[in-house]
């Protein structure tokens, strides 16, 4: 009976899913499409959807290169659409005058859009060929130049390749490369898989512990008298009052002379010292004696002691934690000569971040956590270590606008995969975090570790 009550009605039953979907595609935000539109992924639109600032510059960009739904472009000219939005700063007057550049293919990589932005910076008006010649428009590098240029490099230094093999630094020749005729416009990963083929056939196929390198056994007396004067060190270093110790106490980390006329200049004599917990919980009794010696230092030697919230993983700190470990300071009787965050320098350390990389000193690692942790282990550099200057930029640059996904990049720093301690064998600088910042809300979405 209930069956044919229920069934007698002659309307047609209604699809829940074709009304979920039909509202969905009402709410639908009209920049979701377009930004699609220019081979963006779907996680990347949703996240800058999320950022008012950037959403209007692109769309913007994309108004002006007429890019719609209906007509949309290239994704490699969308990639470069995009990086041109996520650096547009008030210094750039005109930026919209490269989007054309872009959609003729006169402007092609990341490297030529950043010389144009470079030039645009801070000018009202803009010389056509002043700005083509800064950018590399027109400029072709063919595959026998580049050729012919790490050639060049790697017989000048063919000696030292044949003794040292694949433990030879080929990232100088990455870096001086860009510096021979045009190659400063050339495609950097057209330079990297030419200078392995050139590898190969000036030293063969690689061994399979060619690169790695040998530790050399030290001589034991030496060995001993290490362990000796270690022994002894600690013993005078426990004799120490506790709130007498000064940094780098350490024979091998003092300071220079000149370095500690030049500190006691600009303090006046006064100490420095800080407090800096990481605002991700309630802080507990190891807290409460980091704070008493940095505080406790401080006032001995009348000096300042900063509470430093070191604010750089969004993933559990929050407004919670950050109050209540200033109420604890205060608390327990400390008064803080000034509350600081490390989330207040990340334009700074990023700018940092993209000196290292144009000094050659970090480089962009794709690997995953085990096979990193492996490599630390074994002493064995990452297979990205090389990776061109070029390169590494692009690279951090779709990390910072979030192209890439959460842990399939990040930023380390080139040190020394041999050092005795492990934390100094190429440790992480920068990672991705895709979450909301209790300071800097959705302003990064890459983090200093």
């Amino acid at each position: 009976l209930i069956k044919t009550r229920f069934f007698s009605t002659q309307k047609p039953l209604v699809n829940y899913w074709q009304i979920k979907r039909k509202m969905v595609e009402d709410n639908a935000n009209p920049n979701e499409a377009l930004f699609q539109s220019i081979g963006l992924e779907k996680k990347v639109v949703q996240n800058t959807l999320k950022n008012k600032k950037l959403t209007e510059q692109l769309s913007a960009i994309l108004q002006e290169g007429a890019i719609s739904p209906k007509k949309p472009c290239p994704k490699t000219q969308g990639s470069l659409f995009y990086s041109l939005a996520g650096k547009i700063n008030p210094s750039i007057r005109q930026p919209l005058v490269l989007v054309p550049y872009i959609l003729e293919n006169k402007i092609k990589t990341n490297q030529q859009l950043d010389e144009a932005l470079k030039y645009l910076k801070g000018r009202e008006n803009i010389e056509v060929e002043e700005l083509e010649k800064a950018s590399g428009v027109g400029i072709e590098v063919s595959t026998q130049e580049v050729r012919d240029s790490i050639q060049e490099l790697l017989d000048r230094n063919k000696e030292q390749i044949l003794e040292e093999r694949y433990s030879f630094n080929f990232g100088k020749i990455l870096k001086s490369v860009r510096d021979i005729g045009n190659m400063k416009w050339a495609n950097g990963k057209e330079i990297t898989t030419t200078l392995e083929e050139l590898k190969v056939a000036m030293l063969g196929p690689k061994g399979e512990e060619e690169g790695k390198g040998k530790k050399k056994a030290k001589p034991k007396k030496k060995e001993e008298a290490k362990k000796e004067a270690k022994k002894e060190e600690f013993e005078e270093f426990k004799k120490e009052r506790l709130s007498s110790l000064l940094g780098r106490e350490l024979a091998s980390s003092q300071n220079t002379e000149k370095a500690l006329a030049q500190q006691k200049e600009a303090t006046g004599g006064k100490v420095a010292t800080r407090f800096p917990p990481e605002p991700n919980g309630y802080i507990h009794i190891g807290h409460a004696k980091a704070m008493r010696f940095s505080f406790t230092v401080a006032e001995d030697y009348k000096g300042i002691c900063y509470l430093r919230y070191d604010d750089t993983n969004p993933d559990k700190e929050n407004d919670e934690f950050i109050e209540n470990i200033q109420t604890c300071v205060k608390w327990l009787g400390y008064t803080p000569y000034k509350v600081t965050y490390s989330s207040d320098y990340f334009d700074k350390l990023y700018d940092y971040a993209i000196e290292l990389i144009k000094m050659g000193k970090a480089f962009i690692c794709c690997q995953n956590k085990e096979e990193m942790s492996a490599g630390r282990n074994n002493c064995t550099e990452s297979p990205f270590r090389n990776r061109s200057v070029e390169e590494n930029l692009e690279l951090f640059e779709e990390m910072r606008t979030g192209k890439i996904e959460e842990g399939k990049a990040c930023l380390r720093m080139k040190i020394d995969m041999k050092h005795p301690n492990p934390c100094m064998r190429d440790p992480v600088a920068y990672r991705i975090k895709n979450k909301k910042h209790p300071r800097t809300g959705d302003k990064w979405c890459i983090y200093p570790t």
